[in-house]
């Protein structure tokens, strides 16, 4: 993890990035959410970059 590209957004998620094997290259991020209803912490959402996503396809 990143921990220097952790962020609020301004939608007030967090926003983090991630890295495989110290690889910036298979990196990916997401979005972390609270409920205003419920309270709860919840993925938001997110993406990784296509060198990652070629590597797990021949996993």
């Amino acid at each position: 993890m990143d921990y220097s590209n952790i962020d609020h957004n301004p939608m007030g998620e967090i926003d983090e990035s991630c890295y495989v094997n110290g690889d910036k290259q298979m990196n990916f991020d997401t979005v972390i959410d609270k409920g205003l209803n419920t309270g709860k912490i919840y993925y938001g959402g997110g993406f990784m970059s296509t060198k990652l996503d070629k590597f797990l396809e021949t996993k």
